[in-house]
């Protein structure tokens, strides 16, 4: 049989998982696989809506194993099952098909098939699966770099996600959007690195700026061929300093940089874009006045004949039915009766 399998989770991560969060006031067991379970789905219960529940809940996902294919079945921890495969109608992964085949193999009585195989067929299953999981967060990476780029130079609230030997990872509040605040950004004191903690430590002031803090940043520069958002702290000299010459030489467009001497693009568009921004409104504004229209004939309980141009007729019956709540031919019958009593609009 070939099962999805999930592994305990690694006895050094819990235990530094535990001696991480014994000071914010949460206990967790890890003597037994089932005393932990238990104490993890306890903490993260208890920490849902305090402002420490987006770390923790990140450092918990890092303690996890990855799950994965396999002929040796080891149980699924995540799910607590001893026994676990997948089975879907309609089949959406290559695994299901394998089992969905040994299990009409075992009812027409065929010869059991060869383990070592099917053991290869799961590695290689397990292998697509994590280069379909980069491609998708390569993906996702690319739409959320070109999504920053239109808010070069803006400041959002965001909440550091990552810590790592190069600067603080910050993902924008509702947008999803994750950029690199790096540490030279930050000039109002120097701060060294504590790995054990997650945070970093103000040499001079001892501020600490740690995994789950709220904090905010200005939108510095967006590279989509790299795919990646670089933040700046509002008000430090990285973020007000204009581009040196070197660096102008190095990188000649000033496309995906924010450059302070100029306006901000959410504060001062230029005659172009208020063009085209107006003309958007423009369409919007017509659309709207044609759906309050069809939404009144649609809903009055007189009659109409419509007298309406060739390339909208289609979609004004279509919005008219629709309006009614009904997609059936019998709806439009009401919509354009021609009766002495009609009334004529022109649309």
């Amino acid at each position: 049989m070939v099962y999805r399998i999930h592994d305990h989770p690694n006895p050094e991560k819990l235990i530094k998982l535990r001696e991480f969060v014994k000071p914010l006031g949460y206990q967790l067991t890890v003597d037994s696989p089932k005393n932990v379970r238990q104490s993890l789905n306890n903490m993260l219960a208890k920490v849902k809506g305090s402002p420490e529940a987006n770390m923790l809940e990140t450092l918990t996902l890092r303690t996890m194993s990855r799950a994965s294919y396999s002929t040796d079945n080891i149980g699924h921890y995540g799910l607590a099952f001893t026994d676990y495969s997948h089975f879907t109608s309609p089949i959406r992964r290559y695994p299901d098909m394998m089992v969905h085949r040994l299990l009409q193999d075992l009812i027409d009585g065929q010869k059991a098939a060869n383990r070592q195989a099917l053991e290869d067929l799961c590695l290689h299953a397990s292998k697509q699966e994590e280069r379909a999981t980069k491609a998708e967060r390569a993906s996702v990476k690319y739409m959320q770099a070109v999504f920053m780029e239109k808010h070069l130079g803006e400041i959002m609230p965001g909440t550091i996600t990552g810590v790592s030997d190069w600067g603080l990872f910050v993902e924008v509040m509702g947008t999803g959007c994750e950029g690199l605040v790096r540490y030279r950004e930050f000039t109002d004191d120097y701060y060294e690195l504590d790995m054990e903690n997650y945070c970093i430590v103000g040499q001079r002031t001892g501020k600490t700026i740690r995994l789950g803090d709220s904090l905010e940043i200005l939108v510095k520069e967006v590279d989509l061929k790299r795919k990646t958002i670089d933040f700046s702290v509002p008000g430090s000299r990285a973020a007000s300093r204009p581009a040196g010459r070197d660096e102008s030489r190095r990188q000649p467009s000033n496309r995906g940089k924010f450059n302070p001497t100029q306006p901000s693009r959410s504060d001062n568009k230029s005659s172009s874009q208020r063009k085209q921004s107006e003309a958007s409104q423009a369409i919007k504004d017509r659309r709207s006045a044609r759906l309050q229209l069809y939404s009144f004939i649609a809903s009055s309980a007189d009659d109409f004949i419509l007298v309406v141009k060739p390339t909208w007729l289609s979609f004004l019956l279509t919005s008219a039915v629709i309006m009614r709540g009904s997609t059936t031919m019998d709806a439009m019958e009401p919509v354009l009766p021609c009766t002495t009593n009609s009334k004529v609009f022109s649309v």
